[in-house]
């Protein structure tokens, strides 16, 4: 479910009226009146939500009704769309009708291994396919990326053109891009995207990706809290990666993880770009090992808060 809404009729929660799921003073905000709201977006926990946020927070409906009066008169009304439940049964089905010449055709337009495209799930499917799950499609073909949760539900699905334009299947919701099968004792590398995935799974490393530079916090710290094996966040080279990864990296720290913060060699804008100079996965570690900045939180005296 997806919450689209203007401003009307929603609060910040306050040290008097913290959010009703994680009871914290910050960050979240209800719909309706704050002592007895009808809806809260926490930003904290998804345990038991409706669904997510276009902040990236979860919906938890606490009572209805959906419209609350404004100040100026005027209704706030927030439109729900439910959460699929049909994705399990369309990925599968669009698994088995894609070939292995499909996967090595996506892999040398994006120019990595098919194999790693094969461990995320890809699949390649027509217009035709993709307009009887309900969603518009113009281009003849589009790869498609299911999106899961830390727990391996199929939460959503990526759709990708041959020319880079991205949406999601209707209904979808944010989620990670994994393999089926993780060691918990490998160094884990979290990259954005399902492409950068594939191009690290496609030589052997241990990897997962995140929907977007700033997204699937939550879900990551899910899976890092299950691991014992260094974590490293490879960000993509430039400005909206590098807050990302350190965004990323102040969370996993906040939970305690050991985490590390690096980036592919100068010149090469990500984890894709680097896997297509023909690297193998002993050079790409070996790289990360002397180059990887271990990440810390600082606690400021003044403001008694972590930098």
């Amino acid at each position: 479910m997806i919450c689209e809404h203007d401003n009307g009729g929603w609060q910040r929660v306050s040290s008097s009226h913290p959010c009703r799921i994680c009871g914290k003073p910050d960050w979240c905000g209800v719909l309706g009146d704050s002592a007895s709201p009808s809806l809260v977006i926490c930003m904290r926990v998804s345990d038991g939500a409706a669904g997510s946020s276009t902040n990236h927070g979860y919906i938890h409906v606490l009572k209805p009704p959906l419209e609350t009066p404004r100040r100026d008169g005027h209704t706030a009304t927030i439109r729900l769309r439910n959460r699929r439940r049909d994705l399990d049964d369309l990925v599968r089905r669009w698994a088995d009708g894609t070939s292995r010449d499909d996967l090595e055709e996506m892999g040398s337009l994006l120019g990595i291994n098919p194999d790693g495209l094969l461990a995320i799930g890809a699949c390649r499917v027509t217009r035709e396919e993709v307009r009887a799950s309900g969603t518009d499609c113009y281009p003849r073909s589009v790869s498609a990326f299911p999106m899961f949760s830390a727990s391996g539900e199929i939460v959503g699905v990526r759709l990708r053109t041959d020319h880079r334009r991205k949406w999601t299947i209707k209904g979808s919701r944010e989620g990670l891009f994994l393999p089926d099968a993780l060691n918990p004792d490998d160094t884990l590398i979290i990259v954005e995207g399902p492409t950068d995935t594939a191009a690290l799974l496609g030589i052997n490393i241990e990897a997962i990706g995140r929907p977007s530079c700033l997204g699937g916090v939550t879900e990551i710290v899910k899976i890092a809290k299950s691991r014992s094996g260094p974590i490293v966040i490879l960000s993509d080279c430039d400005a909206p990666g590098r807050r990302g990864a350190n965004t990323l990296a102040m969370k996993l720290r906040a939970y305690g993880t050991d985490v590390r913060v690096a980036e592919p060699p100068e010149g090469l804008e990500d984890a894709r770009a680097w896997v297509q100079t023909g690297v193998d996965r002993s050079a790409v570690l070996d790289w990360i090992d002397a180059n990887a900045k271990s990440f810390a939180l600082r606690v400021s005296t003044e403001g008694g808060g972590a930098t």
